[in-house]
């Protein structure tokens, strides 16, 4: 393994790690209702990441009183990084750590069975937001469908 993959790897279990501590000390702290999506979500996020999918597209709608909002958004990810658009499976994921940190008692999440990617998040105000946020991804679709990324 190369210095660079040992430290993707390093950083991915330290991530991994933190989140678990986060989720640990917020389960023992919440209902069985809550325990079950954060289980939820570690079983989904597994997937997702163990599909590997690094050039996709992702179409989603976010709903929210605020100048991001729509229907019919797109994002292209390309190795793994957004190459144009605002949202995507990991950056949506990422968001959902945040919340739970954030302790978001609101969060309300549901996830791919299938494929793993987090298919509606709602965020209350609890996540530092005047009023809630929902984002709903309706079709990820591989790159090879969706387009190209040599030029990114």
């Amino acid at each position: 393994m190369s210095i660079i993959e040992n430290t993707l790897v390093g950083d991915r279990k330290l991530r991994n790690l933190v989140v678990a501590s986060v989720w640990l000390l917020i389960v023992t702290s919440c209902g069985d209702g809550f325990e079950s999506q954060l289980e939820s979500l570690e079983s989904g996020r597994d997937k997702w990441d163990s599909i590997g999918l690094q050039d996709y597209e992702i179409e989603y709608d976010i709903d929210c009183n605020c100048d991001k909002g729509g229907t019919g958004q797109k994002t292209l990810v390309c190795n793994g990084a957004i190459a144009n658009g605002s949202h995507s499976v990991s950056s949506v994921y990422d968001l959902v750590d945040l919340a739970i940190a954030d302790g978001d008692k609101s969060l309300v999440v549901s996830v791919d069975p299938e494929l793993g990617f987090p298919t509606v998040v709602s965020f209350g105000s609890d996540f530092g937001m005047d009023a809630s946020v929902s984002i709903r991804i309706t079709n990820i679709r591989s790159v090879s469908d969706a387009g190209s990324c040599s030029s990114y």
